[in-house]
């Protein structure tokens, strides 16, 4: 009778075994180490666009609408063509070849220089503007240049002769009740 118990004993054993073993699941499926995968797969992809395009955009705000590219741009304001190279064009909106109406430059003073990785602090720092030198060319409107008007319109308004001055310039003092003070 031991015997007989015994192997019912185990069959008992074996058949609950049997029973359990179909309710029985691994601990990580299949379908939970796809899906895993595939969520690690695509925040790898987003992580390297993340960097790629932030450095992309981390340059394009470092340089504030400027350029260090001296690559040269045609113009024509009105019936003149001029060359400039892009870095000294002021406005992003300005740097294209073909007709204009305006441009606006400006330059690195006295070096009539445009914006480069040499002297960025000048054109990026406010604090240092004295140093810029602003221009806008446009189509003319008068008969004469300013060196043209400065001896018939502007001479009544001088006092004093003309001096030299630095970096090439001529000082002209205006009187004081010219109404430029």
């Amino acid at each position: 009778m031991f015997f007989l118990r015994r192997t019912e004993t185990r069959r008992t054993a074996m058949s609950h075994a049997a029973r359990s073993a179909p309710d029985e699941q691994p601990l990580l499926s299949m379908g939970f180490l796809l899906r895993t995968m595939a969520v690690i797969a695509v925040l790898a992809v987003l992580t390297i666009a993340i960097s790629i395009g932030g450095r992309w955009f981390g340059r394009h705000i470092s340089l504030a609408g400027n350029t260090d590219s001296t690559v040269e741009i045609q113009l024509a304001i009105g019936r003149d063509t001029v060359k400039f190279p892009e870095n000294i064009i002021r406005f992003p909106s300005q740097r294209h070849e073909g007709a204009a109406e305006r441009i606006d430059l400006y330059l690195a003073w006295p070096e009539m220089q445009g914006y480069g990785k040499e002297n960025h602090l000048r054109f990026d720092d406010i604090a240092q503007f004295s140093g810029l030198i602003f221009l806008q060319i446009t189509q003319s409107t008068m008969s004469r240049d300013m060196s043209g008007r400065l001896e018939p319109i502007y001479s009544h308004l001088l006092e004093g002769p003309a001096e030299p001055f630095r970096d090439g310039l001529t000082l002209h003092r205006l009187r004081a009740d010219a109404g430029y003070g």
